[in-house]
């Protein structure tokens, strides 16, 4: 069964793309919350990675290697498409470009 990491905002968080359609359907809010947090989380470690290298990188104790990386790339890709059959494309359109935008204006140091 093929699982995706997703961040919950303290912790990586394991899971199917069959649970996160299901979050979706149980608690659209919920959703919200895990793509805010997985969009911050692979931002950050897509940082990280350009500035210091993925080698030296360890998160929650782990090496941050291609696997995991691709899990998280995954996991944000299916909660992004989640998000959009959930809310409809505009509304998930302003979701994502809320959530890009406080990710901005936190880098420029303007929060």
């Amino acid at each position: 069964m093929k699982k995706v990491i997703l961040f919950n905002g303290e912790d990586e968080v394991i899971v199917t793309p069959e649970q996160i359609k299901e979050m979706g359907k149980s608690s659209p809010t919920e959703l919200v919350s895990y793509f805010q947090a997985t969009t911050v989380y692979r931002d950050v470690m897509k940082d990280l990675i350009k500035d210091m290298g993925k080698a030296v990188l360890n998160v929650n104790d782990e090496a941050l290697t291609d696997v995991r990386i691709q899990l998280v790339e995954s996991g944000y890709q299916t909660i992004s498409a989640e998000l959009i059959e959930v809310f409809g494309e505009d509304t998930a359109a302003m979701i994502m470009a809320e959530t890009y935008n406080a990710i901005n204006l936190e880098k420029d140091g303007r929060v």
